[in-house]
């Protein structure tokens, strides 16, 4: 299929479909594929997650654990790191919940915000990393996120109390190491 068949065919809600259903699956090659039919489409598809009320590619590979997906839509330079879905969940959030390292440790590098609170609760991921006792998802938040280890949800509990409260204390002793609670 050429370029101009493709754009006379499709239009951007098919092409957000695409993109979805191929995210779902982790098909990069599918993914380079619709990029070159029209990379101006896939961009604004792209750069909609802001807005939109529909989960992104990139939030979609994050949450699967699609890693080489994942690394591809972010270095496409667009894809914004932190795309929203319609109950404020960034992909940050999400693996910092999941404790998938490997896209967590990408995100964090790519400059997404460690210290935001976008999902429902207004809780950062650092908080729900200590939640759920991930010690490595903390350990890259504080370290290579410089993630403030006072700085309290919205619920106004900091992360050693989520890491306390569940009875996390190995997350406690590092977060304490580092400075918490004083």
């Amino acid at each position: 299929m050429t370029r101009k068949m493709f754009s006379s065919v499709f239009d951007d809600k098919d092409t957000q479909a695409m993109m979805i259903q191929i995210a779902f699956r982790g098909q990069l090659d599918q993914m380079r594929w619709l990029f070159s039919m029209d990379s101006e489409i896939f961009y604004r598809n792209v750069d909609e997650g802001e807005e939109s009320t529909d989960a992104s590619p990139l939030w979609i590979a994050a949450q699967f654990g699609y890693l080489e997906l994942a690394r591809w839509l972010v270095e496409m330079g667009r894809a914004a790191v932190d795309m929203a879905t319609n109950v404020r969940v960034n992909a940050l959030d999400i693996k910092s919940q999941q404790g998938h390292l490997e896209i967590f440790r990408l995100l964090v590098e790519k400059g997404d915000d460690v210290n935001r609170a976008e999902n429902v609760k207004g809780i950062p991921p650092l908080s729900i990393g200590c939640h759920f006792g991930y010690l490595e998802v903390v350990r890259i938040l504080v370290e290579e996120g410089n993630a403030d280890v006072n700085h309290a949800a919205l619920n106004e509990f900091a992360p050693l109390e989520f890491a306390s409260y569940m009875g996390k204390e190995d997350v406690c002793r590092y977060l304490r190491s580092k400075g918490a609670g004083t």
